[in-house]
């Protein structure tokens, strides 16, 4: 996920993307598909959307939740 004002340094984001790899590969039914990954990486952009550089703040928080949920319902879960 990228931070506010830039990215992940370079050891962090090599650390998420290998657990991100390992989690689609054990669970690969169980993973936003690449589109709604991007719509949700877009819509979590905003600086509007962070109460720091990392983490979410309300706003944030429920965008994710909106897009979970979304994606539960669509699995009739």
């Amino acid at each position: 996920m990228p931070v506010s004002g830039g990215g992940e340094d370079r050891l962090t984001l090599e650390v998420l993307l290998a657990i991100n790899v390992l989690l689609r590969e054990t669970f690969p039914d169980n993973a936003l598909d690449a589109e709604t990954e991007a719509r949700l990486l877009e819509a979590l952009s905003g600086d509007e959307t962070r109460s720091d550089r990392v983490h979410r703040n309300d706003v944030g928080q429920q965008i994710e939740a909106e897009f979970i949920a979304d994606w539960l319902q669509q699995r009739g879960w």
